[in-house]
């Protein structure tokens, strides 16, 4: 895997908003405000830079402020995978790999103990120590209206992706007495906006706001890319190719740049960009789609498995199986757990992430172009025999688009 740049005070770039949302928390629970939630909940696809903003939150936004205690809690899977991206600091607490979820949920409530000074007799059982935790809290410095009290901050990265035994077990021991607490503020980042939690102070968090990308800032584009890059400053059609592909999102700026300048293959940027998924294919298969239901992703990916195997064009006879079924809701499934897809309400389909669309569709129209016309074919027919099974405007619309991206020179029928 490709090693990233690490974050650096000087790497992290405008993330402005959410830095004022944690302040004006802060200046609030100073105040003593009576607040039916002391959680915020920062959301959005993979390559925003959640972990940067939650990184930057606790080392250079919170620390140093004496009536602070901020606390770093790193759930992603890219910590336990590359952990030598992060620097590890003084108070902060990094998943671990191959640990199951009990022994994670111990290491970290052990942890917290141990940076809370909470007194213990050895060998306690962890919803033990987090209930002596609990009560560390209610006492000073911590108790709301003590003299010198201070704010506890808990910046949990990850959490909303993390594995679901996890989280389970984290709220139960811990998170959801946690924020209750009425000097505990907790940050979370994720790649959702929230989930449904069993306690309501994090269920409704007081704020929550989905991070967007940089795509209508391509100056900002270009300071950070001037730091990352080696070699020539980015041309203004470099730059405005960067954003085309990628759609401004900060990891695919760096991978679609170096790929483009040839500093790594483009294989390696979007493996890079999927991450430790095996679902590489799945994705392929079904990026070219402006969105898919469950019906329609055994016919790409035979599509795709036959273009790679043989270069064969797949018909659509003979699909439906109770295997392709059982196949497609595997697939949907798995890629709407790893926040690779989601369900569109109002277009009644599958998407993608936006992160990860557009890249792949682009490595696979340049770099595997036969592959793609025949996905592209493939997808003709789907629509072509949906337009005459249900006559409708977007059926043809697609129909028609596919089959120009499959047969540019050729008249299309639909």
């Amino acid at each position: 895997m490709l090693e990233l740049p690490r974050y650096t005070k000087n790497n992290f770039k405008n993330r402005e908003d959410a830095i004022q949302e944690v302040e004006k928390l802060v200046a609030r629970i100073r105040a003593g405000e009576q607040l039916a939630s002391r959680t915020i909940v920062f959301g959005g696809a993979r390559g925003l830079g959640k972990s940067w903003l939650a990184i930057h939150l606790k080392r250079e936004v919170l620390a140093g402020q004496p009536d602070l205690f901020p606390l770093f809690i790193g759930l992603g899977q890219h910590y336990a995978e590359n952990f030598s991206e992060y620097e590890e600091r003084g108070q902060e607490w990094f998943v671990q790999s191959g640990a199951t979820p009990e022994d994670q949920v111990r290491s970290l409530v052990t942890w917290l103990a141990g940076e809370l000074n909470v007194p213990r007799a050895p060998d306690v059982g962890t919803s033990d120590l987090a209930s002596w935790i609990l009560r560390t809290l209610d006492h000073p410095p911590f108790s709301h209206g003590s003299a010198r009290s201070r704010i506890l901050v808990l910046v949990l990265d990850s959490l909303l992706e993390a594995d679901e035994l996890l989280i389970d077990r984290l709220e139960k021991d811990l998170l959801g007495s946690l924020a209750n607490l009425p000097h505990v503020l907790i940050v979370i980042t994720g790649r959702e906006k929230n989930r449904l939690w069993n306690s309501p102070s994090l269920s409704i968090p007081i704020a929550a706001q989905t991070l967007s990308s940089f795509r209508d800032a391509p100056d900002l584009i270009q300071e950070q890319l001037k730091l990352q890059l080696k070699g020539a400053p980015l041309s203004r059609e470099e730059l405005e190719k960067i954003i085309a592909i990628g759609h401004g999102y900060p990891l695919n700026n760096l991978l679609v740049a170096k790929a483009l300048r040839r500093e790594i293959p483009w294989k390696l940027a979007v493996d890079e960009l999927v991450g430790s998924s095996d679902a590489g294919p799945w994705l392929e298969a079904l990026c070219l789609l402006d969105g898919f239901r469950e019906e329609q992703i055994m016919p790409m990916l035979r599509q795709y498995r036959a273009s790679i195997a043989n270069g064969s064009v797949e018909a659509l006879e003979g699909l439906g199986s109770e295997k392709d079924l059982a196949e497609a809701r595997v697939v949907k499934e798995q890629l709407v757990a790893q926040r690779m897809a989601r369900w569109d309400w109002k277009d009644g389909q599958y998407v993608l992430a936006p992160s990860i669309q557009p890249v792949l569709a682009y490595y696979l129209e340049t770099q595997k172009p036969k592959v793609a016309r025949h996905l592209h074919q493939q997808a003709q027919q789907i629509y072509a025999r949906l337009n005459a099974d249900y006559p409708n405007d977007y059926y043809a619309q697609q129909a028609t688009y596919h089959a120009e991206r499959a047969n540019p020179a050729e008249e299309v029928i639909v």
